[in-house]
């Protein structure tokens, strides 16, 4: 028996979908079930990621692939360097320094970072206040666009 008044329509809409696609296709891709679940069980975080602007997004990304692992805060200066790095390898020009530090704060304002004090921007520790799961879900399928119009979808930027 099916729980409808649990699901309601619009899930068994979107399962209806899957479905169709599975066969016609044969096959339905990691991206096509990421989609399907985000559009289900929708977060405010990862809504409120992939609302972000472009580069914000980046320095979401620099504080995930530095947070592999077992580090888990990281002072402002090894960010901005782990950000220059992959704006490059996305070829997206990076923003001056003055700018992502700007950046940092707002991340911190919205409470996806957490600031420390200090005199110089550069020294200032920086934490993840997010789930990282959370972060990489929403960040997962994000295009970026380079400066010349030209698209580069970069769905394993964070994860590999």
């Amino acid at each position: 028996m099916y729980k409808e008044v649990v699901l309601g329509g619009d899930v068994w809409d979107l399962l209806d979908k899957v479905f169709f696609s599975l066969v016609l296709l044969e096959q339905v891709r990691v991206d096509h079930m990421t989609l399907a679940l985000s559009r289900t069980f929708k977060s405010t975080i990862v809504d409120t990621i992939q609302s972000l602007p472009q580069h914000q997004q980046i320095v979401l990304c620099s504080m995930v692939k530095l947070f592999r692992g077992t580090k888990k805060d990281t002072i402002v200066g090894e960010l901005n360097r782990s950000y220059i790095d992959l704006s490059k390898s996305a070829q997206i020009p990076p923003a001056s320094f003055l700018k992502f530090s700007n950046m940092c704060r707002v991340h911190n304002d919205q409470g996806i970072f957490k600031m420390g004090q200090s005199r110089d921007d550069r020294s200032k520790r920086v934490t993840l206040k997010v789930d990282e799961s959370d972060t990489m879900f929403a960040l997962q399928a994000i295009t970026f666009d380079n400066s010349f119009g030209l698209t580069k979808r970069d769905e394993l930027l964070i994860i590999h």
